[in-house]
């Protein structure tokens, strides 16, 4: 379980990384006034953080489920 957490958090630090790079992009396109750019870096950047959204929400719920597992496993014994 442990190796699948931390596996888990790496990927959830690619995904911020990936999020500066986006970020980055996006700052860089509005710098030169490239609207295409600028949009399309946009979009990047909201799709990458929507997914990390997503990756976040499901690491809380499973984290609550493994919590509840263990309790229940040291209230057994």
């Amino acid at each position: 379980e442990t190796d699948r957490m931390n596996q888990e958090l790496e990927q959830l630090r690619g995904q911020l990384s990936q999020a500066l790079r986006d970020q980055e992009a996006l700052g860089a396109a509005v710098s030169g006034m490239d609207v295409g750019s600028a949009n399309a870096a946009y979009l990047r950047l909201s799709q990458t953080i929507g997914g990390t959204e997503r990756r976040i929400r499901d690491n809380i719920s499973e984290t609550g489920r493994l919590e509840r597992a263990v309790d229940k496993g040291l209230s057994i014994a």
